[in-house]
């Protein structure tokens, strides 16, 4: 503590200590003022300009004929000057702006290739509802084949369930036939009431 106390005390200005003060109320000041000095100097410190503009020595700009160093800027010494942007002529691009008459929009190959693309969109809808429809009938007529199967199915259970429930009836009627008139007479009586 006392070696940053006595860096801090030589860099800020001395507090004088008086008997209401604490004790570590200067080196608290010295410390904050250090940091408040730092920032300042951060904040304020402003980084050099970048080169705008380049010219050759003496011997490189002798180096370029004369006629074609009179097409280029040059400075006071006649040295072609390089600059390292183009110009921007910002009256020219704020006149063009407001001159311009044709709207905004795309360009046409992007419009084109939009198009293109919305087709095969459309084209790959159609084909998937196609598909769909295909596989929606495909269905169907795989549920009325299985209805005309389950109804076929049903028509032979029917016809062999009537023809068990008529050969059941046939006997329990001969059964009772026979009970009552005996197995001779039983047959016979049963083919008169029949017939009537």
């Amino acid at each position: 503590m006392q070696r940053l106390n006595s860096y801090s005390s030589a860099h800020t200005p001395s507090v004088p200590q008086t008997s209401r003060l604490p004790s570590d109320y200067t080196s608290r000041y010295s410390q904050a003022a250090a940091i408040a000095n730092a920032n300042l100097n951060a904040a304020s410190y402003k980084t050099p300009q970048p080169i705008e503009v380049w010219s050759l020595n003496d011997a490189a700009n002798a180096a370029i004929p004369q006629d074609i160093r009179e097409q280029f800027q040059c400075d006071e010494e006649g040295r072609v000057l390089f600059f390292t942007a183009p110009p921007i002529d910002t009256e020219t691009l704020a006149t063009s702006e407001v001159k311009s008459d044709l709207p905004l929009g795309h360009s046409v190959s992007y419009l084109a290739a939009k198009a293109d693309r919305d087709a095969k969109v459309r084209e790959g809808r159609k084909r998937k509802a196609e598909r769909e429809l295909e596989v929606a009938e495909k269905k169907r007529r795989e549920m009325q084949a299985e209805r005309v199967d389950l109804q076929r199915v049903m028509n032979e259970s029917l016809g062999k369930a009537l023809m068990a429930w008529e050969a059941a009836l046939e006997r329990g009627i001969k059964g009772e036939y026979e009970m009552l008139y005996g197995s001779a007479e039983a047959e016979r009586r049963m083919r008169e009431s029949l017939r009537h």
